[in-house]
């Protein structure tokens, strides 16, 4: 519980700076994982700003190769110190809990450097132009098993 409220306060202390931490799943630390978040070997996690985003750590996935009941919260675990997360893709369960718990998402396939540099545009430009906050992406979901495409675009809300 402490824990938990240290890492709320982290990620209210990282918003007040413009700062946030995205995470990104990964097999080979230069593509993001383009299948479903919790079988990726591996999370990255970057610091982002206005102009630039650093390499913060590596976290191992122990729940790779497993098939638990509600996995994306033991996932959720691991990253929930995060406020984005740009994966390839997350189940229709996974997004409404990730949702729920405060997680923007974006779901790209790719280089991850690329997508880091499109977030700084998207993220930080719009809110410059329209001077208030950065819009709000969600998903926009097609598979008819409630799954996210890798192919899928985002669609910006306020």
């Amino acid at each position: 519980m402490l824990d938990s409220l240290k890492q709320k306060n982290n990620k209210m202390n990282s918003n007040n700076k413009k700062e946030m931490k995205i995470v990104i799943p990964t097999n080979d630390g230069e593509n993001i994982f383009p299948k479903m978040l919790g079988r990726a070997k591996e999370f990255h996690i970057y610091e982002i700003n206005e102009k630039k985003f650093r390499f913060i750590e590596k976290r191992n996935n122990p729940y790779e190769n497993t098939l638990q009941h509600l996995k994306t919260l033991d996932v959720y675990e691991l990253i929930s110190d995060c406020d984005i997360i740009i994966s390839g893709r997350i189940g229709k369960k996974g997004i409404k809990r990730l949702k729920e718990r405060d997680l923007k998402l974006f779901f790209r396939n790719g280089k991850i450097k690329d997508e880091l540099k499109n977030l700084i545009v998207a993220r930080f430009s719009e809110a410059s132009v329209r001077g208030s906050s950065a819009p709000y992406y969600e998903p926009e979901i097609h598979n008819t098993d409630g799954t996210v495409p890798a192919d899928a675009g985002i669609r910006v809300t306020k």
